[in-house]
């Protein structure tokens, strides 16, 4: 047995092999470990990359809008948030997230109509169950979609200007 210091603390615990400053050392490494993994997590999840239809991963804030767009403008009069995605040729690409009574606005490129051109709307007010899709539409380079969602959204208009 290993007698006391005088502090009442006894130099390494028995049966572990490790004294207590290792112990502490190496529960100090866990923490660095856990924060580095936290920090990097983090700034990964801040990170907003999509898929373009045919084309590589872009982040939708780097596509120069003054190439072949289109613009989607939401009109959110729900009472909750929305998430909106544009469906073309079986693929379905997340613009964003529109607040309640607030209108925002996309800039999309042209890639994104797909070849058939034949595109939808979907929304997806946040703690709903279900979604709304809009009906099938076309679009033209230049033009304005301007979709108004209600607060039942079955009763949602969509226009193209």
């Amino acid at each position: 047995m290993i007698a006391p210091t005088r502090t009442g603390r006894h130099p390494q615990v028995a049966g572990s092999g490790r004294s207590r400053p290792g112990r502490v050392r190496a529960r100090w490494m866990a923490r660095a470990w856990l924060a580095v993994l936290v920090a990097v997590s983090a700034a990964g999840a801040c990170a907003r990359v999509v898929q373009l239809a045919g084309g590589p991963a872009t982040d939708l804030a780097l596509i120069d809008p003054d190439s072949s767009t289109v613009t989607f403008a939401i009109d959110n009069r729900n009472w909750t948030d929305v998430v909106v995605w544009l469906a073309h040729d079986g693929v379905k690409s997340r613009l964003g997230t529109i607040r309640s009574a607030n209108v925002q606005t996309f800039q999309v490129p042209t890639a994104w109509t797909g070849r058939s051109r034949a595109l939808q709307l979907v929304a997806h007010s946040i703690g709903a169950p279900d979604d709304f899709t809009s009906e099938t539409f076309s679009v033209q380079l230049g033009q304005t979609v301007t979709w108004m969602l209600q607060v039942e959204l079955s009763r949602s208009s969509l226009s193209i200007r």
